[in-house]
């Protein structure tokens, strides 16, 4: 079966215990994200900010002011080296 790549997280931006999103790789909106999701961000991967320009499109979306930018909120779940199998698994997370 092939992959649909416009489905598959790529990154999880925890904002608060209600404002949470799953994102694709382009950084769009797909979700949000499952507690096993969630769970398996924070155990797999390290936060980061969304301060960079490549981050604009959707922090203005959500309204994030400046500061909230800088908080080490998103964790990339996929990096593109994974097997279509490990890629299933993140979708049906």
């Amino acid at each position: 079966m092939a992959i649909d790549y416009d489905t598959v997280p790529h990154y999880v931006v925890l904002l608060s215990e209600h404002e949470q999103y799953t994102l694709n790789r382009s950084r769009e909106v797909i979700g949000a994200p499952s507690a096993r999701l969630v769970a398996f961000a924070k155990r797999a991967a390290k936060p980061h900010p969304v301060d960079d320009r490549l981050w604009r499109s959707f922090a203005e979306s959500v309204g994030l002011s400046p500061v909230e930018r800088e908080r080490f909120c998103c964790y990339q779940v996929a990096t593109g080296s994974e097997s279509e199998e490990e890629l299933q698994r993140l979708i049906d997370m």
